[in-house]
């Protein structure tokens, strides 16, 4: 039985890294998979001097098990919103693998409707444009075996996991309650940010066709580029330094392109408006 949700848990991690830059320029709020955590990005830490990378946290994974999972993206988003008034001194920008994807996107789209600036960029990597049909639908109600059988096939399954199989009953709600979400996810066509998107695809993702990636250029009223290298859904494990390359030069570009930044206060007079807005 899960505990009520803590009011004290932080949901961005900005300590979790073992370094952090000096005086960086830009923030960097990165959104793991489904049954992912922060710790996902451990790898990310030598990303760029000038960028601080801040992996996000859900109620439900890591040390937050004990609490209950988000019930829906737009609850997600909604935490997020919550502590990123803290977060406001730099530019920023999100980046979201599969699930984390479409809680950046939604992020970014609560801030553009509240009129407040948002993410420099979007990075989305091995996801379908919210617009289309969530290819989730359906694992959330998989046997413990097939569902474990599933996410082994995709590569998705920590060494830990296979030596220990016990303790993925232990991740297995949140892994359902996170794919669920996913699966329930639909923004209508045209729903279109300001900032440029960037995405990143495995050319042998089971899961994720190149053209349904190519898709969230829809998204978007800036450019919009799509790179495609070797690997399945969960690529990133073998092309991390070429993404960590593409997104540092992404951002040096954003940055010198746009010197404004956003104070709290500014911040907080809109996070009222962005409260409950549904799609």
């Amino acid at each position: 039985m899960h505990n009520q949700r803590s009011t004290t848990s932080e949901t961005i991690r900005r300590s979790l890294l073992d370094r952090k830059p000096k005086d960086p320029t830009v923030r960097l709020f990165c959104f793991p998979h489904a049954g992912g955590g922060a710790t996902s990005f451990r790898g990310w830490a030598d990303l760029s001097p000038a960028i601080e990378v801040c992996p996000v946290q859900l109620p439900g994974h890591e040390d937050r098990l004990r609490e209950a999972p988000v019930a829906t993206i737009e609850e997600a988003a909604e935490l997020v919103l919550d502590e990123l008034r803290h977060e406001l001194d730099l530019p920023f920008a999100f980046f979201g693998h599969s699930m984390g994807a479409l809680i950046s996107y939604e992020v970014a789209r609560r801030l553009q409707k509240g009129g407040l600036p948002g993410p420099l960029h979007l990075f989305i990597s091995g996801c379908i444009a919210p617009h289309l049909e969530q290819i989730y639908a359906g694992y959330d109600a998989l046997p413990d075996d097939e569902l474990l059988h599933a996410l082994i096939d995709l590569g998705g399954v920590p060494p830990r996991l296979l030596r220990h199989p016990e303790l993925f009953e232990v991740v297995l709600p949140v892994l359902r309650a996170d794919l669920a979400c996913c699966a329930r996810y639909h923004v209508p066509f045209g729903a279109t940010l300001a900032c440029p998107i960037m995405g990143f695809h495995g050319n042998s993702d089971p899961l994720i066709k190149i053209h349904q990636m190519r898709s969230w250029g829809e998204h978007t009223q800036g450019s919009f580029v799509l790179h495609s290298m070797p690997g399945g859904h969960f690529f990133l494990n073998t092309n991390l330094p070429l993404v960590l390359s593409q997104i540092a030069s992404a951002l040096t570009v954003a940055r010198s392109a746009s010197g404004d930044r956003l104070s709290c206060s500014h911040f907080n007079e809109g996070l009222a408006q962005i409260r409950g807005l549904r799609r």
